[in-house]
C-alpha cells in the first residue's frame, strides 16, 4: 500500500496489518477486523459483509464497513486515502464476481 507522504511517515517502513475474520455460515454474514502495527490504539477498520438471495442464482452483496482515524494533524487525510483505496477495491472485487458470474450463466 502506498501511503501519503506524512501518513507514511507516522506508520514506519515497516508497516503491516493483520487481518482477523469470521464467517457465520448460517446468516451468510462475514465479519473482520483489521489491525495496523502502527497506532493500532487511534485507528479503527472493521465491517461486515453479507450475502442475500435475490432468487434463482443470484444474490446481493451488503456491506458494512467503518474506518476511522484518530490521529492529530493527518487523520482526516488517513482517512480520505483509506475511503479511496477501499473503493477501488470493492470496485475490482465487484467486476471479479460479475465475471465470475458471467461464466457460470454460460455453462
Amino acid at each position: 500500500m502506498q501511503l501519503p507522504g506524512p501518513v507514511a511517515k507516522l506508520f514506519g517502513g515497516d508497516f503491516t496489518e493483520i487481518e482477523d475474520g469470521t464467517f457465520e455460515k448460517a446468516d451468510r454474514l462475514w465479519t473482520w477486523r483489521v489491525t495496523p502495527s502502527s497506532l493500532a490504539d487511534k485507528i479503527r477498520h472493521e465491517g461486515s459483509l453479507r450475502a442475500e438471495d435475490v432468487g434463482g442464482t443470484r444474490s446481493r452483496l451488503g456491506l458494512e464497513l467503518t474506518y476511522e482515524a484518530k490521529v492529530f494533524g493527518v487523520g482526516g487525510l488517513l482517512e480520505s486515502f483509506m475511503e479511496k483505496r477501499l473503493r477501488e477495491e470493492w470496485d475490482q472485487t465487484v467486476g471479479f464476481y460479475g465475471r465470475q458470474a458471467s461464466v457460470q450463466d454460460e455453462a
